[in-house]
């Protein structure tokens, strides 16, 4: 099988699968709780939620920033991306002057943006998706907070995260499993052929679930058949390249050989900027004050 979008409908369906003893390949799932239920038949392509922050604190450290702000959604997802910079965060020496989350179905992000402004953060951190992201970014402007780092999980991924904001889009960091210039296998060539086909440019989900098609091909080609015990082997010995990286199985199923990627928009176009050592263009910073655009 191949599994859902999003880590709390992997969740339940995770459960489905262990029941029936099905292998399943988790093509958009990042939430360590999925992998800590003990099951033995559920595996993960993207990287650990709690280590999609790694290269953004390791970037702020370097830059000398110390007070982060982090604002999250309240579902499994978020929370754990939230719990990956606490922990990054206390390594680093860093403070977070600011920790809140937000029910899912919110509709005015303003209070708290007051509050985190309040604590003068040097840094947003958000674990968002995309309606919420393109929210924040917005009242941000609007409040006068002005963080020299900004930074969202999955919303500044999608294109459509440009075309609504538009120039407010611009220095906006953005956390991303895939970019087509990530100097990975089939990178370009993938791209291409999908943006001849669909008429834009492929985005990081798109990438995502060609990959888990990659990886549960190559089990069933490792395996020689089609049979799920045999399938479940490979799933889980199987060191592979896929388009989005490295897939390489830990003890309990969760994936330790993918790194996530951090991209920049910028004048329209979302950019790779780190890892530094394969980053397509330098971060631009500090974010640039909303007053000087």
């Amino acid at each position: 099988m191949l599994g859902p979008y999003s880590s709390e409908l992997t969740l339940v369906a995770a459960g489905v699968a262990e029941k029936n003893n099905f292998p399943m390949l988790a093509a958009g799932a990042g939430a360590s709780e999925i992998w800590s239920q003990g099951y033995r038949n559920i595996f993960q392509l993207e990287t650990p939620a709690d280590q999609y922050m790694d290269h953004v604190i390791d970037f702020a450290a370097g830059k000398g920033l110390k007070r982060i702000a982090l604002l999250y959604e309240d579902t499994e997802f978020p929370r754990e991306v939230a719990e990956g910079v606490r922990e990054q965060a206390a390594e680093h020496g860093l403070d977070i002057v600011f920790d809140e989350d937000y029910a899912e179905d919110i509709s005015d992000f303003s209070p708290l943006i007051r509050q985190a402004k309040g604590t003068s953060p040097d840094m947003l951190i958000c674990g968002t998706y995309f309606e919420d992201s393109v929210d924040i970014v917005r009242v941000v402007k609007a409040s006068g907070l002005e963080p020299k780092i900004l930074v969202f999980t999955v919303g500044p991924a999608l294109r459509e995260f440009g075309d609504t904001l538009g120039d407010d889009a611009d220095g906006v960091m953005g956390v991303v499993q895939w970019l087509r210039s990530g100097r990975l296998p089939m990178a370009r060539d993938f791209s291409f052929r999908y943006k001849d086909k669909y008429g834009f440019n492929a985005g990081p989900h798109a990438a995502s679930g060609y990959a888990a098609g990659q990886v549960l091909e190559a089990a069933v080609r490792l395996a020689g058949s089609l049979d799920k015990d045999q399938v479940r082997d490979q799933l889980g010995s199987l060191k592979f390249q896929s388009l989005i990286g490295h897939y390489r199985i830990g003890e309990s199923g969760e994936q330790i050989g993918k790194q996530s990627f951090v991209l920049q928009w910028k004048d329209g176009f979302r950019l790779l900027i780190l890892p530094t050592n394969i980053a397509e263009s330098e971060a631009k910073f500090p974010l640039q004050p909303w007053s000087e655009r």
